[in-house]
């Protein structure tokens, strides 16, 4: 058991999070106008906590290159590598001082925590509120199911944020008028590129009275600084970074949980909410499926193989791609089929 702290970034001007429709390998855009991601992955956030780890011990120089003791005593701190999906996804990685992370989230001034609305909320509410659900037949599988009966197509689905701290968890525009994230467009030239070289570029400004926030479990919190300045990002934007302690650690999510439970289908199915970004490589058994609201998005990682030495400039970089369930959306469950789900 470890201790539990609140970790937050604060940007320090606009910035730009990178995804995989951006650019492709060999640097040259897809797009002429790109548009950066609204918050981190989480691991980005991972690799930030052991850069912070390994800078605070004094276990990092410029070269890159390090004794075979320093190299033992970074891997005792943050762990052999960084996050991969590879091999057993079951078997617990070993990340050193770092033990967990919790979803990210965004705080406001007053402390409240704000998180991704569930996909089953009604877009013209002002505070969350799930669709009704009914049993109805899909005629493509001749099978009951659960369908919504107050979605209205034309609305869309909601792209909102939700005040977890307030009991009657109102929901928040992520974009538009006194919307949480502002776009400012900026003209850049690729320099791989020399026929179609300039290109437009979205970078984010995040409303001053909100940070992004996630809760960290780590085995000594003397391991990370408790104040520190780090650069994240393509345009290698500034982010204040802050912990503190946590005591009596709660679930985040839980009363957002709860309610969701209590307003989606009532006895008709157990709700799963996607708290941050899922990778599920199984995906989901349709036997136990019976209705789902689901965003997906490219992730891709990136190994380093370090076999011609421990240099990174002569290191090797192998790619790999991979689909994720966007934090928000939601599934619902038969409920005699939930338990395996859960196992699983």
């Amino acid at each position: 058991m470890g201790k539990w702290l609140l970790c937050t970034l604060k940007p320090l001007g606009e910035y730009f999070f990178g995804g995989e429709h951006i650019f492709d390998m060999d640097g040259v855009e897809k797009s002429y106008f790109i548009t950066s991601e609204r918050m981190p992955n989480q691991s980005t956030l991972l690799g930030v906590l052991r850069f912070l780890a390994l800078s605070k011990a004094r276990l990092l120089n410029n070269s890159g290159n390090y004794s075979n003791s320093v190299s033992k005593a970074q891997t005792d701190l943050v762990g052999k590598e960084g996050f991969m999906i590879s091999g057993d996804m079951k078997v617990p990685k070993d990340y050193g001082e770092i033990l967990s992370l919790s979803p990210v989230f965004l705080t406001d001034s007053h402390g409240h925590r704000w998180i991704r609305t569930p996909l089953n909320h009604v877009k013209t509410e002002n505070t969350f509120t799930a669709f009704c659900m009914a049993r109805g037949i899909r005629t493509d599988i001749n099978e009951s199911t659960l369908l919504p009966i107050n979605y209205n197509a034309k609305d869309g689905l909601t792209d909102t944020y939700t005040d977890l701290d307030d009991p009657g968890h109102p929901v928040k525009n992520c974009i538009g008028k006194k919307g949480l994230f502002t776009f400012s467009e900026h003209t850049r030239i690729s320099r791989r590129n020399n026929k179609e070289g300039f290109f437009k570029k979205a970078c984010i400004t995040l409303d001053p009275n909100y940070k992004i926030s996630f809760y960290c479990e780590v085995k000594s919190d003397d391991a990370l600084p408790e104040k520190e300045i780090v650069y994240l990002g393509q345009e290698k934007s500034a982010f204040q970074f802050c912990r503190e302690s946590v005591s009596n650690m709660v679930n985040p999510i839980s009363s957002l949980e709860t309610k969701i439970a209590s307003l989606s289908a009532g006895n008709q199915a157990d709700v799963y909410y996607a708290a941050s970004d899922l990778y599920l490589p199984q995906g989901i058994s349709k036997d136990s499926l019976l209705f789902s609201i689901v965003k997906t998005k490219p992730f891709r990682t990136l190994t380093l193989n370090l076999s011609g030495g421990k240099n990174y400039r002569s290191s090797r970089i192998r790619s790999e791609e991979h689909q994720l369930v966007q934090a928000g959306s939601v599934f619902y469950i038969e409920k005699d089929k939930a338990s395996a789900l859960v196992a699983d």
